[in-house]
């Protein structure tokens, strides 16, 4: 039998999807986000933490600030792995190695239980929905309401969604490979003969087939649809077939703010299906209050001497500028967490004691140094050259540190029994999204990757596939087949082709 062809990714796709998700939120600066079908938590945890400071003119990079995070999912055991990751633990140190810095901006976060086609009124409004890796788990009948209730009743700003590619899923095998040799599970809604990646997976879109469903609902619901692929495997193809991505990603921006009549018309879409839904149960509320001294800085003089202090402390004269801000709790809180009053109290200080220093053509600011112009008070202590007699070793106490390699402190989610993402219908199996193959030499490996948190390269340019908004929207009632042609022509055989 043939064997799959090996397909690995790097950065990890699942890490790709977040990382398309975080760039939209950042850019946007969304402040009001809510996850439908968020799992265990892998998008909570980064965003319930804190920024290092308040936003600065000077900033090099757009960090993650949301004021309140909610979300959504109707699995409870991946739901309690979610409560945590939304409960931001009281400001402490973090570890002896990285210290965890005071919170600078409030956040409300709230976890809930329940399926997307229950209507929940606190989610009307919402500036930002993400539903990464859901719609493919809908049953039919769900997924009928899924944009009536989401681009309707909710009618955000942003929505985001992620998808898996079945056009991709040709570049598993040789062209000429049998069916047989291709891993997955069979359509269980029996409409097609194509295998797909998950047994949870009521459907897998082709690429054509998600800008079609993308164009028509954004039409329909006056937004504007932006399709984007994310997932280009490490190896080339050894046939040399191009495809686009491993997964789908689409932005829906809305058009204007007039809301009413979406709202109107979301509610009387989904009011017309025979839908059994259960009411939302809220499983966990916090409230993370911003620092009592944020905004609030001391007395330019006071936060110089501190500078000077830590770096005397520190037993060094030249000192990188923004590394400074995490030396201690100290400076921040003197800055009430403006990195501009680090700044303009460094400026303040005479040039003969302290002073801020770049190489010649430096824009960025973490290419400034700071630069204790008077020297240091006291020289380093020196080390003896050989042991002391009679010194014996002390064992250090590394209770702080008992937590340096655990996911609380380095992951982007928390520790999780099943180590997979997360999704509103998530069923416990090991083989969840299978499109996230991240070992050489093992087609549907879990082995972990590196982290590579930045901006993603190598991406297929997005692609608007409707930026016309219509004033009067047609919400004929279309079957679900109308998302594109469903029939076997699609199967395996086609894989190559499209």
């Amino acid at each position: 039998m043939a064997e799959e062809l090996e397909v690995y990714f790097q950065p990890p796709l699942h890490e790709q999807r977040k990382l398309w998700i975080f760039d939209i939120i950042r850019r946007e600066l969304i402040h009001d986000i809510l996850d439908i079908g968020c799992g265990e938590g892998a998008l909570l945890y980064p965003l319930c933490h804190p920024a290092p400071y308040l936003p600065s003119t000077s900033d090099d990079f757009i960090y993650l600030r949301p004021n309140r995070v909610r979300a959504l999912d109707i699995s409870e055991p991946d739901l309690q792995f979610a409560v945590k990751a939304a409960s931001v633990p009281a400001e402490k140190r973090g570890s002896f190695y990285m210290p965890t810095l005071p919170r600078w901006e409030q956040l409300s976060t709230q976890v809930w239980h329940g399926g997307l086609e229950h209507l929940n009124e606190d989610f009307v409004g919402t500036e930002c929905i993400v539903a990464s890796e859901v719609i493919e788990h809908l049953s039919p009948d769900v997924f009928e309401a899924f944009a009536p209730m989401l681009l309707g009743v909710y009618h955000p700003k942003f929505l985001l969604i992620t998808t898996p590619s079945y056009t991709f899923n040709a570049r598993f095998t040789a062209p000429d490979a049998p069916a047989s040799s291709r891993q997955g599970h069979p359509d269980p809604t029996g409409r097609t003969d194509r295998i797909f990646r998950h047994n949870d997976h009521k459907f897998e879109w082709t690429d054509e087939e998600l800008r079609a469903w993308s164009s028509n609902v954004a039409q329909q619901w006056g937004y504007k649809a932006t399709v984007s692929n994310l997932g280009q495997p490490m190896l080339a193809d050894p046939f040399e077939r191009q495809f686009l991505g491993a997964s789908q990603a689409v932005l829906f921006q809305r058009c204007d703010d007039d809301v009413a009549w979406r709202s109107e018309e979301g509610r009387k879409v989904v009011g017309s299906l025979t839908l059994k839904t259960q009411p939302h149960t809220l499983l966990a509320e916090a409230f993370h209050p911003a620092h009592p001294q944020s905004g609030a800085h001391a007395p330019y003089p006071e936060i110089a001497s501190m500078v000077i202090t830590e770096l005397e402390r520190l037993y060094v004269a030249i000192h990188p500028f923004e590394a400074l801000w995490f030396v201690s709790d100290s400076i921040p809180v003197l800055c009430g967490g403006s990195i501009d009053a680090l700044i303009d109290a460094i400026n303040d200080a005479p040039d003969t004691i302290l002073r801020l220093d770049s190489t010649p053509g430096a824009q960025k600011r973490s290419e400034w140094n700071v630069v204790l112009e008077k020297g240091l008070a006291s020289p380093p202590p020196s080390w003896p050259n050989e042991i002391p007699e009679g010194w014996t070793p002390i064992e250090r106490d590394d209770s702080d540190d008992e937590n340096f390699y655990d996911d609380e402190v380095y992951s982007t989610a928390p520790p999780s029994e099943s180590g997979a993402e997360g999704d509103i219908s998530r069923d416990g199996s090991d083989t969840e999204d299978m499109s996230d193959v991240d070992t050489p030499g093992t087609s549907w490996g879990w082995a972990s990757q590196p982290h590579a948190w930045g901006n993603l390269k190598d991406q297929a340019e997005p692609t608007v596939v409707t930026t016309v908004c219509v004033a009067h929207h047609d919400f004929g009632g279309d079957g679900w087949g109308s998302t594109g042609d469903w029939d076997a022509d699609q199967s395996q055989n086609d894989w190559g082709t499209s």
